[in-house]
């Protein structure tokens, strides 16, 4: 690196002067002085750039080719002018570049000074007529061979591609929806308020739906009453009471189902608020409810402008955003309202209860689960022991008042034949109880004592059936808050859980959309389930459709390697992995019964799911993982769901290989009759016009031998260019490799440079192209050159290539003698009218002009498809 920096560092313009220098004069060059001292440093730059280049000296090759082309460009066509390159460039880059480079750089500038500097002058006749008839033979072939292949595959490919369609739509949909709803889930529960939250909700409600009106409502069953809390019609603020009339479709919302309703004006006799509503052009509802346990504590309301079904796309959106903003909800209440401990709180009410009534000792008692404990008191002698042991005895007096729910008052202990005296509490002379209600039912007692008889009135009776209130209130508040917590707890990990295998079917939808290999996609895929389930290695195994055998296809083990070497190497014919393909289900077997070579314990299990798809099985999905990680874990319907995903990605692949063979048997097709309408025609032409010299040369008729000799020469000139033009199209892989621009460049250096045209491409801010928009750009152009190189006889040729907003548009210019249309649509291969299709199947425009000038073809479509 550091020799390879020392090149970088110096210049440029030096090394390409003295090369220049050197070159030059071995031979005549028409361009100017200025335009050769560039070409020169582009040449230096991309040898200085290579040679810095990391990789294997393999890949200096290209750049090699680039700059013998380059030397040919500038005329430098004799073999001087390669030897003073390689002197010079030994000279300038050897002390800077390892030789074994340096000699793949020149290897390269050879090959392509070689390449470049081809003869320009004709083939012999016979030498065009066996390639003409080689490569016409040779397509004839493949077409006959492919015929029937192609009959079939158009047969499947005719119900197959409206599917895949909808399917590859239908993928698209969920993956922009589960990316949505994980921004929205993560922006609810991270909000601040929960009026942020429920302004949150609304307003991407109102970006997925719209509609009339959407509300969150607050729901009171009790009442039936509903609130709103936020809505996107300014009808309904913020605060809005509303009557619920419809008791049915409340009772309905409450035990959890979601209600649908066509057409409100189809509704006889509707309510106020209900009319209300359709007056404002309501059509359609839509109300998830939202619940919060086994309670309906409110409902997402939509209401659309006409009748349709909403779709089932936006009822899980809104079926999301619904338990999201419930548990949302119930969380932020519980963080914002004030919370007092419940020991204090009660203490602080017997506190209280003294300075109103005067008393020896009080206490609260409970009743849980059939059995009464002391939650607080106040001076009572026992120990919690002794107090414990006491209640187990339910005495008389406090049984009565739990049973009955009515408060008492002993005001004489020592005289009541209810009353049990004990050593620790004979004090106790007055004693008054108070049952704690709550909804009706009493769950214990508030209790106060006096040493003295006839202590306590109806007054202090009344007052201490107040701070009893206070105390159940307290105890239920208690009781739900903690009942409420444990359910916002459950739901938490429940959206958590959620949101995870919401990523993980996203990351699988993107690498389904993103990834047109079948490797590619395995690989990815068996990563991510590797992740979803903790496991140790998981792998892909598919079905050999003539075999019926099974062989792995993907791995992945990031934990340790040696588990991966487990997995991929099961035997096929093992039951381990024979008996799931006979299931849909996932099937697990744990320890010993997984794998009987293995001599697993109970620690490790192996679990297997069929890969299915259009009904027939494609292979399995296993993995290894840790018993105990993943009993916790382990979500069937999410492993299900992923070997849907996976499946389904299979066959889309196997769907796009079948179209892309189609393709390239119809590709064929299309040539072999090109080669038969220009290419055989021209040859016989040349033939006849040979055949007549042969005849003019015997009778002496030497002007009309010249004559037919030119016209040969005329024909064989003609054929070998569309011959040269034909077999370019054959080499598929240089747009998938280089891309549109260098394509379009290697087409005219191939085609028109040795056919004598002056051809170029000039691009402006021309980046990366949609694959479906460069492959027809790329067919457009070779239409148009073939035609220019056929019927216009032109001497130069010019490509031009930029963008224009979200546009992409090419002109194809030429100097030529110009056609009309009817010229064009005759002139054989695609025409006019097939280059008009190709580009109004990209959602494009082509326009061209032609005159005695030249012709010029320009073609337009949109970046985005």
């Amino acid at each position: 690196m550091e020799a390879v920096d020392t090149i970088a560092s110096q210049s440029i313009e030096r090394i390409a002067g003295v090369w220049r220098k050197a070159a030059v004069h071995t031979s005549y060059s028409p361009l100017p002085p200025a335009e050769i001292r560039d070409r020169f440093e582009k040449m230096t730059a991309i040898a200085v750039d290579a040679l810095r280049q990391d990789g294997p000296a393999e890949t200096i090759l290209p750049h090699g080719r680039v700059i013998g082309r380059g030397l040919v460009e500038l005329n430098l066509l004799r073999p001087e002018a390669l030897e003073r390159t390689f002197v010079c460039l030994s000279e300038e880059l050897s002390d800077n570049a390892s030789p074994g480079r340096l000699g793949h750089l020149f290897a390269g500038i050879a090959g392509g000074f070689a390449e470049a500097k081809q003869a320009k002058l004709l083939a012999q006749q016979e030498a065009i007529r066996r390639a003409a008839n080689s490569a016409l033979q040779t397509a004839q072939s493949d077409l006959a061979a492919s015929r029937d292949t192609l009959r079939a595959l158009n047969l499947e490919l005719s119900e197959q591609v409206a599917e895949r369609g909808r399917a590859e739509e239908i993928q698209r949909d969920l993956a922009d929806r589960l990316q949505r709803l994980h921004e929205i889930e993560l922006a609810i529960l991270s909000a601040d308020s929960l009026a942020t939250i429920l302004d949150l909700t609304i307003e991407h409600l109102d970006t997925l739906i719209p509609a009339v009106s959407i509300s969150i409502t607050q729901i009171d069953v009790a009442t039936k009453q509903s609130k709103i809390l936020r809505n996107t019609n300014p009808a309904y603020p913020t605060g809005r009471e509303l009557p619920i009339t419809m008791i049915d479709a409340l009772n309905r919302l409450g035990e959890g189902e979601v209600i649908y309703i066509a057409d409100l004006r189809a509704i006889p006799n509707p309510s106020p608020s209900l009319a209300e509503i359709v007056e404002l052009g309501a059509r359609s509802l839509l109300t998830v409810p939202m619940r919060y346990g086994e309670s309906l504590i409110g409902g997402i309301v939509i209401f659309l402008d006409h009748v349709r079904e909403f779709t089932p796309a936006e009822k899980a959106v809104v079926l999301e955003l619904a338990g999201s903003v419930t548990v949302a909800i119930q969380s932020r209440r519980l963080l914002e309202a004030e919370q007092m401990n419940l020991d204090e709180l009660l203490s602080h009410i017997l506190n209280q209860l003294e300075r109103v009534i005067a008393n020896r000792s009080s206490a609260i008692f409970l009743m849980e689960d059939g059995e009464t404990r002391v939650v607080a008191q106040r001076r009572l002698p026992s120990s919690p022991e002794r107090l414990d042991n006491l209640l187990r005895t339910q005495p008389l007096a406090l049984r009565a008042v739990i049973e009955t729910a009515r408060p008492a008052i002993i005001s004489d202990t020592y005289a009541s034949p209810d009353w049990l005296i004990i050593d620790e509490m004979a004090y106790i002379r007055s004693w008054m109880a108070v049952p704690l209600m709550v909804k009706g039912e009493s769950i214990g007692v508030l209790t106060i004592d006096h040493d003295r008889p006839g202590s306590f009135t109806n007054e202090d009776l009344e007052t201490a059936v107040t701070f009893a209130h206070q105390a159940a209130i307290a105890i239920d508040n208690a009781r739900l808050l903690a009942q409420a917590q444990t359910h916002a707890g459950k739901l938490e990990a429940h959206v958590r859980q959620r949101t995870r295998d919401l990523e993980i079917l996203y990351s699988l939808t993107a690498a389904t959309i993103e990834n047109h290999d079948m490797d590619t996609l395995l690989r990815q895929c068996v990563v991510l389930a590797e992740d979803a389930f903790n496991c140790l290695a998981a792998a892909i195994y598919l079905v050999d459709d003539e075999t019926d055998d099974l062989h792995p296809a993907a791995l992945s083990a990031a934990v340790d390697p040696r588990w991966g070497e487990l997995l991929i190497g099961l035997n096929h014919k093992e039951l381990t992995l024979r008996h799931p393909l006979r299931s849909t289900a996932p099937d697990r077997a744990t320890g010993p019964e997984s794998y009987s070579s293995w001599g697993l314990d109970e620690s490790r299990t192996l679990v297997a799911i069929t890969l299915r798809g259009r009904g027939r099985v494609l292979g399995l999905l296993v993995l290894l993982c840790p018993t105990f990680e993943f009993s916790l874990n382990f979500d069937p319907e999410l492993l299900i769901a992923i070997a849907g995903q996976i499946s389904a990605a299979m066959e889309n692949i196997r769907l796009h290989q079948i179209a892309r063979q189609a393709a390239i048997i119809e590709e064929r097709e299309r040539l072999a009759r090109e080669i038969h309408d220009q290419v055989t025609q021209s040859i016989y032409s040349a033939g006849l016009f040979a055949e007549a010299a042969r005849t003019a040369s015997e009778i002496g008729d030497y002007n009309q031998v010249e004559n037919r000799i030119h016209s040969t020469l005329r024909m064989t000139n003609q054929s070998l260019r569309e011959l040269r033009s034909l077999l370019f199209e054959l080499r598929t892989d240089s747009l998938a490799r280089n891309g549109l621009v260098e394509a379009l460049r290697e087409r005219l250096q191939t085609v028109e440079h040795r056919a004598g045209i002056v051809a170029e491409v000039f691009a402006t801010n021309v980046g990366e192209l949609p694959v479906a928009v460069e492959e027809t750009f790329y067919r457009v152009a070779l239409e148009a050159l073939n035609n220019s190189l056929r019927h216009a006889h032109a001497s130069q040729v010019d490509v031009v290539l930029m963008t224009e907003g979200s546009d992409l548009i090419m002109t194809i210019v030429d100097n030529g003698m110009g056609f009309g249309r009817e010229a064009t649509t005759r002139s054989g291969g695609m025409g006019l009218e097939g280059m008009q299709k190709r580009i109004g199947k990209v959602g494009g425009l082509l326009s061209i002009s032609s005159n005695e000038n030249g012709t010029w073809v320009t073609a337009r479509a949109p970046l985005t498809q």
